[in-house]
């Protein structure tokens, strides 16, 4: 009887279907829900023997930089003791795999594994040895300390005010000698005088359709390239080629349409062969393949960042993920993807400019950070977020401080946030048909008779 009521105790301590519905998420969908998995739970957490052994299988391929999946860890699990006894246990795990339920999953297996903790610990000290060695209140302190401790995060890593400074004070030190980190310069002066793009940061550039997002990120992503600096572009939109004509057609002066869809002169072949022979080892890299979900995106930077050394990182655009896959709730799906991007670019030490879309149907064409379209978290979670403006696609004329420049041929970059440079905007010139933003530093003055 007794060992009846201690069967059907412990079987309260454990949900086997939470447990199921993590591992069979993290296999099925990789990426940011193997990361989120990782950092919440360790193997000793999970009841089940087999869901430790798989744990351990993801966690020792997520470290060796491979492809979480049904295959990689199907082909590791048939290595081990409980992959012998029931090889095709990974298959049932998909069945179990739910993206709307992960969380709670991941809440209820520390739960469980909380309430299991207590009872072995409550067990320890109920032992009649350990009773009559100890008084109760030694044993009640006891008790109560371990119990405690249960709260504390063991894979969390703590460090001192007194830390925080020494790296300061070695952030100084290379600044002095020349060796600090600058940041990545953008070429465009106001951008780079501050500072630049900083490693770790999550930068958004946002603005409404046609008025150059991508065509101002790639100009970015080109001018860091040509300092060295490896940068990784993944584009919901554009093909690679289509891109690249972009790039071509900046660096020549020759319409990307004539590139790609007319017979061109000796003398345009000649200008196109000699840029490509100049370009062709830019360290700017795509992965096509990656951008069918956020999740397949997530991993390819990871493997980017350590394969080839990728320092920034491009992805056009937010709005246009969630139409590869099911979401249910757009705003909670925004401000995800930016905090899980942000923490990646921070666990990394990368740049990710994150491009975005701003809501139409305003009374003004002028952006503003409230535009900034399904979600608020979006801004919340950036470092910096650059508005673009480009009055002469509206047939306006600029406002402010910019009132008296001329439209024509220019765009106004507005850094509405910048945690840690403040915020302030400036106007650069803005090629339409070769679509290429560039610095300028004498503003053309607006002709008084076109007011």
């Amino acid at each position: 009887m007794k060992d009846n009521q201690t069967s059907n105790a412990v079987a309260l301590l454990y949900n086997d279907a939470a447990e199921q519905t993590i591992l069979g998420t993290a296999i099925s969908y990789g990426g940011m829900y193997v990361e989120t998995m990782l950092q919440s739970l360790s193997a000793m957490m999970f009841y089940q023997p087999q869901h430790k052994a798989v744990f351990n299988i993801i966690a020792d391929l997520d470290a060796k930089g491979m492809k979480v999946d049904f295959s990689s860890v199907g082909v590791e699990y048939a290595k081990t003791s409980e992959g012998s006894a029931n090889p095709i246990y990974i298959t049932s795990l998909l069945d179990s795999a739910s993206t709307s339920t992960f969380k709670l999953s991941l809440q209820e297996v520390v739960e469980k594994n909380k309430c299991r903790r207590i009872r072995e610990i409550c067990l320890k000290y109920s032992d009649t040895k350990a009773m009559t060695e100890r008084s109760a209140d030694e044993i009640a302190q006891a008790l109560t300390e371990e119990i405690k401790q249960l709260g504390d995060n063991p894979n969390t890593s703590i460090t001192s005010f007194a830390d925080a400074l020494d790296e300061v004070k070695e952030a100084i030190k290379g600044n002095q000698e020349g060796k600090g980190n600058k940041g990545l310069l953008t070429g465009f002066r106001h951008i780079d005088e501050r500072g630049g793009f900083f490693p770790s940061d999550l930068v958004v550039v946002a603005a409404e359709s046609s008025q150059g997002k991508t065509s101002f990120a790639m100009d970015i992503a080109v001018n860091i390239a040509k300092d060295g600096v490896p940068v990784a572009v993944y584009t919901m939109e554009m093909r690679k080629a289509q891109l690249s004509t972009r790039v071509l057609a900046q660096e020549t002066n020759i319409n990307s349409r004539l590139i790609m869809g007319e017979r061109l002169n000796s003398e345009e072949v000649e200008r196109i062969n000699e840029t490509i022979a100049r370009l062709r080892n830019l360290p700017v890299y795509f992965d096509e393949s990656s951008t069918t979900s956020i999740n397949n995106i997530y991993f390819s930077i990871r493997t980017l960042a350590r394969r080839m050394g990728v320092k920034m990182v491009v992805v056009d655009y937010l709005q246009i993920l969630s139409t590869n896959q099911k979401v249910a709730n757009l705003e909670a799906f925004y401000g995800e993807v930016t905090r899980w991007l942000k923490n990646l670019a921070k666990d990394l030490n990368i740049c990710i400019v994150l491009l975005s879309q701003l809501s139409r149907g305003y009374d003004t064409a002028e952006p503003s950070l409230s535009r900034l379209r399904g979600s608020g978290q979006i801004n919340e979670a950036a470092d910096m977020t650059f508005l673009i403006y480009r009055p002469e696609y509206y047939g306006k004329h600029y406002t402010g401080e910019f009132a008296m420049t001329d439209p024509k041929g220019t765009a106004l970059i507005e850094c509405a946030k910048g945690r840690n440079v403040g915020t302030y905007s400036f106007v650069c010139g803005f090629d339409a048909e070769h679509t290429h933003f560039y610095d300028i530093e004498n503003l053309p003055r607006l002709n008084l008779e076109e007011l």
